[in-house]
């Protein structure tokens, strides 16, 4: 299982948090629907996942890691 987000600003600020020399990429890639095994719509509301507002706009989705069949690298920057 992979964690994936639909929000370029989130994939940016996971880019910076997890760079150790200051550039990050963001990638992207396509999967089918019968590849998400959940996403921040189907668990909203349920009990132990967090109120919106403390999600911050992430748009996460769960992926099976294998679906995974091609990543094309979105953007370069400094960090």
């Amino acid at each position: 299982m992979e964690s994936w987000t639909s929000d370029k600003k989130t994939a940016i600020r996971f880019a910076k948090m997890m760079s150790k020399i200051g550039i990050g990429s963001v990638i992207k890639t396509t999967v089918t629907y019968n590849d998400v095994l959940w996403s921040y719509k189907s668990v909203k509301n349920m009990y132990g996942w967090p109120d919106e507002k403390e999600l911050k706009g992430k748009k996460e989705f769960v992926i099976l890691g294998s679906s995974v069949k091609e990543v094309v690298r979105e953007t370069d920057r400094t960090i």
